[in-house]
């Protein structure tokens, strides 16, 4: 999702269209219990938030989409969870040493992630 938002033109009402159909899958996908989707839906989301440049939001929804592969167990799920992490805080405007650090922990925990896949 998130690269092929970076390669798409869209519309601020277009991208808001999306993120109400994102929200209304993570709705579908905690009533049904499929945490697969959920934890997909959740990095959906937070990929559309970095792209409308609402970063705080996209760590917000990056979190539990790490959260949640990390308690499915998905290796390589949780590496792009950290990885995306890791690209929100890097963006955010202020750049502040926390966020700078913040950033660079996950993408050693993504490298570290990776070595086990």
């Amino acid at each position: 999702m998130r690269d092929g938002l970076k390669n798409t033109h869209c519309s601020p009402g277009d991208l808001q269209r999306v993120l109400q159909d994102l929200e209304l899958s993570l709705t579908i996908a905690k009533e049904i219990r499929d945490k697969k989707e959920e934890a997909a839906t959740y990095g959906n989301l937070g990929s559309v938030h970095s792209v409308i440049g609402d970063f705080k939001k996209s760590i917000e929804y990056h979190e539990q989409y790490f959260k949640i592969t990390k308690e499915m167990g998905n290796l390589i799920q949780q590496a792009v969870a950290c990885g995306s992490l890791g690209d929100a805080y890097l963006s955010i405007g202020d750049k502040p040493l926390y966020t700078i650090k913040t950033a660079i922990h996950y993408y050693e925990l993504q490298l570290e992630i990776g070595k086990k896949v």
